[in-house]
């Protein structure tokens, strides 16, 4: 049967039923009286050190014992659930002893130490860790957590990247990713792909805040774009030689300079042998294509019927010989003639009243032929139609308006247009030969006007390059 017996050394020993096991328990060098084991009711308190001497010993929880901690030799422990049911994972919980968690509270910590390193200092400090420390006041409806990163270079483990609540990751240094590594979404995991060689590809679109900035370090807002979409570089761009192509500059919507070229105004040339954009002045391009044989100096475009086509003073010194062209002109009165006549004198001008000139007219089945001295107007088309889609067009030549030594003006007129009688198309013909009642006179405009009622039309005068 099984007995208790103690030894000469003080060993108790338990043996078995047939006594041929037992289990010893000694005590070993006792110094003060203590309660080494204390068994309560449902308690075991062990005073100082348990000791499990087995190297694979093992530590049993619960009344299935279904959670076992186990020594490994030279390795450490294992913590395992024993059960092999699905969902029944090994839970280790840090729980404070707090009852009242503020703001910055640390609810539960796991450090990574060596302290027994023989160098001393840096090196028994607490190397790494980690902690769960509090974003606020906890309350019924708030326990909002961040996790805490902690290492350590030369010093205590500090943190270095966090998790808030909230998702938000922070970390104090470098990211870095491998070679052709990628960050995205589980839509699209390869939102941004980062190659062996440092090149970053996007695969949509990048979207900068409003009042956004790109920069560098040094320059943080290198680029900034405002709410509108407008881009502001802080210094100006130097593009690679080559890289700019001409067909990427849009001048759609730049500004119009709102007045004439003069030689000072720039322009961009490419210099052709070596690709290189620079600027010359337009002096320098009138001298290389020369004036234009014909200059725009004046014009009309009157969509709305008025009584006279103007131009008071159209004829400078600047050119001796002038051209113009009328074009979907038309008579508000149906049967009136369309005239012509020239003003003489001051920048205002006069009208001439001595219109000498020669026509013929052509009609599909008939040509005349006239000749008018001193009239007061110079007859360039005669009852024309004022119906819808009725216009009449032309052009015309004039020689010396402003010359006063010889006394003559002279020109020819070319016109088209519909007549109201039936007879169709009109073209007239003309020579003009005009000197101003006998005098030397410089004419200075002209006008176009209708014989009855109104007119209306575009009419551009050019003025023709001085020969050399």
């Amino acid at each position: 049967m099984a007995e208790i017996r103690i030894n000469t050394t003080g060993g108790l020993k338990l043996y078995d039923a047939d006594n041929s096991h037992y289990a010893q328990i000694v005590a070993g060098t006792i110094t003060s009286n203590v309660d080494a084991i204390t068994l309560g009711h449902d308690t075991v308190t062990i005073a100082d050190n348990l000791s499990l001497g087995s190297d694979s010993a093992i530590i049993k929880f619960g009344a299935d014992s279904e959670i076992t901690l186990t020594h490994s030799a030279d390795t450490g422990l294992l913590l395992k659930h024993t059960a092999t049911a699905d969902d029944k994972p090994v839970s280790l919980t840090l729980q404070t002893g707090e009852t009242d968690i503020a703001a910055n509270d640390v609810i539960g910590t796991i450090n990574f130490q060596a302290p027994d390193e023989a160098t001393g200092t840096d090196a028994i400090l607490v190397a790494a860790g980690i902690e769960a420390v509090s974003e606020g006041d906890f309350s019924s409806s708030s326990n909002a957590t961040k996790l805490s990163f902690k290492t350590g270079a030369s010093e205590a483990a500090a943190e270095k990247m966090s998790l808030s609540s909230a998702g938000l990751l922070t970390v104090a240094d470098d990211i870095v990713f491998k070679d052709g590594g990628t960050i995205g979404v589980s839509s699209a995991t390869d939102a941004m792909t980062v190659s062996s060689g440092g090149i970053v590809t996007f695969k949509d679109d990048i979207l900068i805040k409003d009042a956004g900035t790109i920069g560098s370090a040094s320059d943080a807002d290198a680029i900034a774009i405002a709410a509108n979409g407008v881009v502001t570089f802080s210094q100006a761009p130097v593009f690679p030689d080559g890289s700019l192509n001409i067909a990427d500059i849009d001048l759609d919507g730049g500004t119009d300079i709102g007045a004439a070229i003069v030689d000072a105004d720039l322009f961009l040339i490419d210099d052709g042998a070596g690709g290189t954009m620079r600027k010359t002045a337009a002096s320098r391009l009138k001298t290389y294509i020369g004036d234009a044989i014909l200059t725009q100096v004046a014009t009309i475009n009157e969509t709305s019927f008025t009584g006279t086509l103007t131009f008071a003073s159209c004829f400078t010194a600047t050119y001796r010989n002038y051209f113009v062209i009328f074009d979907n002109c038309s008579v508000a009165t149906d049967g009136a003639d369309v005239n012509m006549l020239f003003h003489y004198g001051d920048s205002n001008g006069s009208d001439s009243t001595n219109h000498n000139y020669a026509f013929m007219r052509r009609y599909p089945s008939t040509t005349a032929a006239a000749n008018e001295t001193n009239g007061n107007d110079i007859k360039i088309l005669q009852a024309q139609n004022n119906g819808a889609g009725n216009f009449f067009h032309g052009n015309m030549y004039v020689y010396q308006p402003l010359n006063t030594t010889d006394g003559v003006t002279s020109g020819t007129i070319v016109s088209q247009g519909n007549t109201n009688d039936g007879a169709g198309a009109q073209i007239t013909t003309l020579a003009f030969n005009m000197p101003e009642s006998g005098s030397n006179s410089a004419y200075t405009g002209f006008q176009f006007s209708a014989s009855s009622g109104n007119i209306k039309g575009r009419i551009t005068v050019y003025g023709i390059k001085n020969p050399a």
